[in-house]
């Protein structure tokens, strides 16, 4: 599976921490020998180890933003249901850059915010950056039915 981190910082002193993210990320290589990459903006940093599972693209490594670069995703774990939701996504003039579960994630979030939760099956744990700074983390488990 892959490993992700991530540091959103309060003030200038946890700004300081962001360059602790980088080591972090390094800790977690065996979590995901494929691809390493980091995000900065502003107070938000987030790190992301890759084990190539689904689309095995250099397109689909994350930290992945999305076309309007507003909101960028880590993202760990399996979404079981992701091609119908993706159809769905398509049918609503979502144009797809990669074939990976990750994307199909992210526009999801991108339309129903946390509410896309109600859709996914699968397990993961996720994290959104916004414009703006904010970030929205989510962990869940949830099974096929």
């Amino acid at each position: 599976m892959c490993g992700i981190s991530g540091i959103f910082s309060f003030n200038m002193i946890g700004d300081i921490h962001q360059i602790h993210l980088q080591s972090v990320n390094e800790a977690m290589e065996h979590r995901g020998p494929d691809a390493s990459r980091l995000f900065h903006e502003g107070s938000v940093g987030l790190g992301h180890r890759r084990l190539s599972i689904i689309d095995l693209s250099s397109a689909a490594h994350q930290p992945m933003t999305d076309q309007s670069g507003n909101f960028t995703i880590v993202f760990n774990g399996e979404i079981f249901n992701f091609q119908p939701l993706r159809e769905q996504l398509e049918k609503e003039g979502v144009n797809f850059q990669t074939q990976s579960d990750t994307e199909v994630l992210l526009y999801l979030y991108i339309k129903h915010k946390e509410k896309c939760l109600n859709w996914l099956q699968g397990f993961f744990a996720f994290a959104v950056r916004c414009t703006g700074g904010t970030i929205r983390v989510r962990g869940v488990i949830s099974t096929c039915v």
